[in-house]
């Protein structure tokens, strides 16, 4: 009898543990598939903006730009549909990302430039010896030799 109840014992912790495991299956499958639409709502939205941004560059750059080869190179010039401009503006779509990086950038430097003073470098320097000394650690620049110093090796060089 002592035998039946380990035995017994042993098969509840087992159907125990198998169904926490189930429960953690289910439990993950519900994650899985919350993260499966959250992934396919962000990849719908990023097409969406795709195909809106391919329109708006269609629309604002390539049509124009078709309608003024397509004028140039034709006899008889059709009529542009009512309310097109021919004329091509500088705001090109495809660019206004970039655009808005750059004057964040440039914002950003301003700020530095205005909250730590320091870092700026000395507009005017003291001396040439200044700038020499400057550019002597500089990795950006080839070392610098005064017009004497360069006549003279080129001079010894020469055997004259």
């Amino acid at each position: 009898e002592n035998m039946q109840e380990r035995l017994a014992k042993q098969q509840a912790a087992r159907d125990g543990r198998l169904e926490f495991q189930l429960a953690a299956i289910d439990a993950g499958a519900a994650a899985n598939a919350e993260v499966a639409d959250i992934l396919r709502e962000h990849e719908a939205e990023r097409v969406r903006r795709q195909r809106e941004l391919y329109e708006r560059w269609n629309v604002e750059v390539a049509n124009r730009v078709e309608t003024q080869v397509l004028k140039f190179k034709s006899r008889s010039p059709r009529s542009p549909p009512a309310g097109f401009r021919e004329n091509l503006l500088r705001s090109d779509p495809i660019k206004n990302d970039f655009r808005t990086h750059q004057a964040e950038e440039s914002f950003h430097r301003l700020a530095t430039s205005i909250l730590q003073p320091q870092a700026l470098p000395s507009p005017r320097l003291a001396s040439p010896r200044a700038v020499d000394d400057g550019l002597q650690g500089s990795q950006h620049c080839r070392s610098m030799v005064s017009a004497e110093h360069y006549a003279k090796q080129h001079d010894t060089a020469l055997g004259r």
